[in-house]
C-alpha cells in the first residue's frame, strides 16, 4: 500500500525542492548533501502520517465500538 501511495505522489514531489542542488563539475559539500538529505526525511515523515487511503481514494478507518463509553442511543 505505501508502494501505491508513493507512487502516486511521485509527480507532487517531483516539484518539491531540496534546499541545495548540485551542478556538473561542483564538489559535493557534505553539509549541504546532509541539509538535503534532512529536507526529504522532514517530507517522508509527514507523508507517513496522512491518513490511510485505498485504491479509489477512500479514507481508511479503524473504529473501535467495542467498549461502552456510556453514550448509549435510547
Amino acid at each position: 500500500m505505501r508502494l501505491i501511495t508513493c507512487l502516486l505522489l511521485m509527480p507532487t514531489l517531483s516539484f518539491a525542492q531540496v534546499p541545495h542542488t548540485l551542478q556538473n563539475g561542483e564538489v559535493a559539500d557534505a553539509e549541504k548533501m546532509n541539509e538535503n538529505f534532512d529536507a526529504l526525511n522532514q517530507r517522508i515523515i509527514s507523508l507517513e502520517t496522512l491518513p490511510a487511503r485505498d485504491n479509489l481514494g477512500q479514507l481508511n478507518m479503524d473504529i473501535d465500538c467495542s467498549s461502552d463509553s456510556g453514550n448509549s442511543a435510547p
